[in-house]
């Protein structure tokens, strides 16, 4: 269904990550419900700029470039000053330079995980899926931080922190925070990941190429074959139980989301919850569900009452960067 009628004003908004990038259109108008129209996934790699991306979306949208007014774009990076370079794929650009290229007469560039924190202030119960038993009553979810973070690519971490009745959305870069074993097992997968990288991140372990360095360091400590097997090919496997390997490897993988959720929680004060978004813990819901992960989030010592009394949430919305970015423009962005 084509959007063209010369008439109704819209805006683009787009999740651009390491891999894919992601495109929809919403009106700019005040109305409460957000609709994403004309969804389109698209290889980063098959095009050598995000203009040209963009182009080719609009083609496909079959929407005159004169009808989008404004834009606001996730990207997985630090977003400081004109210059953009995405940390996971090769695009650069001025965005400046881009907004006069495609005729905008508004562009925001947000970090993607702040775009997950707008997307978060606008979900339902539908659009996630409780890890653990904890609630909080309505005056915390509406007065407490937020922590979101989640595995792809990369390893995306934000929140969103209260201020009267609005909220600041956080970007960080915490997913290139040290990596921090708390047992042994950890300590010598540290020392493994060390002599391939130096420096380990936490993004190092908790992305798709993490599933498949920690299957490897797995396989070298427990003196076991491996296999190559791809991050998808790893989970599916454990998910089906048909290697202890790859589920050792998986469950090991949430632990340590764990208890990088739980130190997010504690780093924020995030009472009103944390957010597990990415691409990767929605492909195994019920088995994240009985992994460590929630045991981990808790173990915090001497705070690990403070932790047990925070809900975590797995976000299982199709498009919540997409959602996030909408929000954001909605808020920021209508016309005058």
């Amino acid at each position: 269904m084509s959007l063209s009628d010369g008439k109704t004003v819209y805006g683009l908004v787009a999740d651009i990550g390491g891999t894919n990038a992601r495109f929809a259109l919403v009106e700019l108008t005040s109305d409460a419900k957000i609709t994403l129209l004309s969804l389109q996934k698209m290889r980063c790699a098959d095009y050598p700029t995000l203009a040209a991306a963009v182009r080719e979306y609009y083609q496909q949208a079959d929407i005159p470039a004169a009808q989008v007014q404004g834009a606001t774009i996730a990207v997985a990076g630090p977003v400081e000053g004109d210059w953009f370079e995405m940390t996971n794929n090769p695009w650069a650009f001025s965005i400046q330079a881009i907004k006069a290229e495609l005729g905008l007469q508004r562009l925001a560039l947000i970090n993607d995980y702040a775009a997950q924190a707008w997307a978060v202030t606008c979900m339902t119960e539908q659009d996630y899926v409780a890890i653990g038993t904890a609630t909080v009553d309505t005056e915390t979810a509406a007065t407490a931080s937020v922590g979101v973070l989640g595995p792809g690519t990369g390893l995306g971490i934000g929140g969103f922190v209260r201020q009267d009745k609005t909220f600041i959305a956080l970007q960080t870069e915490g997913g290139h925070a040290n990596f921090a074993p708390t047992n042994e097992i950890e300590m010598e997968i540290l020392k493994v990941l060390m002599h391939k990288y130096g420096r380990v991140s936490n993004e190092r372990l908790l992305s798709g190429q993490g599933l498949v360095d920690l299957y490897h360091a797995l396989a070298q400590i427990e003196s076991q074959p491996a296999t190559e097997l791809e991050a998808a090919e790893i989970s599916a496997a454990a998910v089906a139980g048909k290697d202890m390997l790859c589920v050792n490897t998986l469950n090991q993988f949430c632990a340590t989301l764990g208890s990088v959720a739980g130190d997010l929680a504690l780093l924020l004060g995030a009472k009103a919850g944390v957010y597990i978004a990415g691409g990767i813990v929605p492909r195994f819901v019920e088995f994240f569900k009985q992994s460590p992960f929630r045991k981990r989030f808790e173990a915090k010592g001497r705070f690990s009452a403070y932790n047990a009394a925070i809900p975590t949430r797995l976000i299982i919305a199709e498009q919540p960067g997409l959602l996030g970015a909408a929000a954001h423009q909605r808020a920021n962005c209508l016309p005058d």
